[in-house]
């Protein structure tokens, strides 16, 4: 018949042509996932940070309950936001020597997972903040205990 070759080859014409868009869809879809997968392997990973102020309150509330012997009379208090660093500095005046009570300190620091600095034995860090506690012969105060976000 004359006709019947007509249709066969339609068929065979429209098959090739769906092989041939599928494979299309392929290659597209492939160097698309290629170009997401190569494209994010050069980020790194987003950090979440938060404002400034939710920072400074975070390092404020570690310096206010950290726990302080007794006659340690509060003096003042600092902070410091800055574009590298963020923390706060409370001043203490006391008729107590160092030694008397710096035992307070580090038995707190041991059991509540702090670690002491390597380069200054009064200074201790826990995941991102550090605390630090100064001994001063000022008139005002000679107590000083700064927590801060570590430097990156």
């Amino acid at each position: 018949m004359l006709f019947e070759n007509l249709y066969k080859e339609s068929d065979r014409v429209i098959a090739q042509r769906l092989l041939f868009a599928g494979l299309e869809l392929a290659v597209i879809f492939g160097l698309g996932f290629l170009c997401v997968l190569v494209g994010s392997a050069d980020k790194k990973p987003t950090v979440y940070h938060p404002p400034d102020s939710e920072r400074l309150a975070f390092v404020d509330k570690i310096c206010s309950e950290f726990p302080k012997p007794e006659q340690f009379n509060f003096v003042e208090k600092t902070s410091l936001v800055s574009s590298y660093k963020i923390g706060v500095k409370y001043k203490y005046k006391t008729d107590r020597n160092f030694d008397e009570i710096s035992p307070t300190f580090f038995i707190w620091f041991n059991s509540n997972g702090w670690r002491r600095a390597p380069e200054d034995w009064l200074t201790f860090y826990k995941d991102n903040y550090t605390i630090t506690i100064e001994n001063f012969d000022l008139p005002n105060y000679n107590y000083a205990i700064s927590c801060a976000e570590r430097e990156e």
